[in-house]
């Protein structure tokens, strides 16, 4: 059994791209963060890797710190993800947590509590949802979807705040956000709707891959929830994303939020693949 460690991301690119493309979807996390990394140079916790036995394929990683080590096994087995934590305990590679699903989750965990006697609790149970079509439903249309310009940047970054302490309850620097809209705004990725010149809902494109879009940071103030502005939004940037070119959109879904599911479903997402998202306790 070896361990292989790409020396650059897009060695790594060039060696799994296409075996991730065969079901991208699945894979839009990892294929989006090899492209995002791929002109990068390495930081110290960042590995990208793969380990094989006897030319056949078991499983292959990426940690792009502080993000989650990711994980897709193809013959996954025990001796893999023992092989994978022995190389993550001999260089000192910090790691947050894991994403992928509960099996390959389940043979890393088992290994990694051997070596470090550490626990992990599940964060988020996730499906990723699949659109290529949006349905034809009736829409609300007292407000209007659209991308949103600089002079919406301070009411999204209120909403957005909001949402990451609703969704993972994390906390960012008010510039970070801000920094962060501005990016999405220049690349046309930030979308709103605005009722009577209030924005009441955002959502914005995440990551891309060669044939999809991620919609990601899906919010509807408190207030103005169950009038149906959250799903004329998702359907409006759907159907744009389709009419640009993509092939299909994605959504990343909490298994315990059935409302926002069925928002979903009625723009026309299936849910098609699971990734758990798995935290070390006690990390500091």
């Amino acid at each position: 059994m070896e361990i292989k460690i790409a020396q650059s991301p897009i060695e790594f690119l060039n060696e799994f791209e296409d075996k991730l493309m065969e079901e991208e979807a699945k894979n839009q996390l990892f294929l989006g963060n090899l492209y995002a990394y791929k002109d990068k140079s390495f930081e110290t916790d960042n590995i990208f890797g793969s380990i094989t036995e006897n030319g056949k394929l078991l499983l292959i990683f990426l940690n792009a710190y502080p993000f989650n080590l990711q994980l897709l096994g193809f013959h996954n087995t025990f001796e893999a993800n023992h092989l994978l934590v022995k190389y993550i305990y001999d260089y000192h590679i910090n790691i947050r947590g894991i994403n992928g699903t509960k099996s390959d989750c389940d043979l890393f965990i088992e290994a990694y509590q051997e070596c470090f006697k550490q626990d992990f609790y599940l964060f988020t149970p996730m499906d990723i949802m699949v659109a290529d079509h949006v349905e034809n439903i009736e829409l609300n249309n007292e407000g209007q979807s659209k991308i949103a310009s600089y002079e919406d940047i301070d009411q999204i970054a209120v909403l957005f705040n909001e949402f990451a302490i609703e969704a993972v309850n994390e906390h960012h620097p008010y510039e970070k956000i801000r920094n962060a809209i501005k990016n999405r705004i220049d690349n046309s990725n930030q979308f709103i709707y605005v009722v009577d010149q209030k924005i009441v809902a955002i959502a914005h494109i995440g990551k891309r891959t060669k044939n999809s879009n991620v919609i990601s940071g899906v919010y509807t103030d408190p207030s103005f929830r169950g009038r149906g502005y959250c799903t004329a939004l998702i359907h409006h940037m759907t159907k744009q994303c389709l009419i640009n070119g993509v092939i299909f959109c994605t959504l990343f879904v909490n298994k315990i939020n059935p409302i926002s599911n069925r928002v979903y479903n009625k723009v026309g997402f299936i849910s098609m693949y699971e990734n758990l998202d798995y935290r070390i306790k006690n990390l500091t």
